[in-house]
């Protein structure tokens, strides 16, 4: 845990949406229960290659074990919807922009 009493990492909070315990991390992974509990506890720093497992078994991406699960999630959301909205106005070879005849005014939507 850092100074502000906020965690380095959300792994409690990404189990408890997935179901898994800590049980499940030793088991799953392969650790040692003592390995498995400071990790689960926040006690051991966290590198690369553990972040990246613990994001494999939770079915994540490991930047989202930085941030509780509500904003990776609408993050995610987010995500999606653009990329609908990308792919919607790929779809159209016109541009969803009608150019000015007029120089200097902006283009508008259609």
């Amino acid at each position: 845990m850092t100074d502000t009493d906020e965690p380095d990492w959300y792994l409690q909070e990404w189990a408890e949406l997935s179901g898994k315990r800590q049980a499940d991390l030793a088991s799953e992974l392969g650790l040692l229960k003592n390995h498995a509990h400071r990790i689960w506890h926040s006690k051991q720093p966290y590198r690369r290659d553990i972040v990246n497992a613990v994001a494999k078994w939770l079915q994540i991406r490991p930047y989202e074990l930085l941030m509780p699960p509500e904003e990776a999630l609408q993050l995610r959301q987010l995500r999606e919807s653009a990329m609908a909205i990308a792919a919607g106005l790929g779809r159209n070879s016109a541009s969803p922009l009608r150019a000015s005849t007029k120089p200097g005014v902006a283009p508008s939507l259609r």
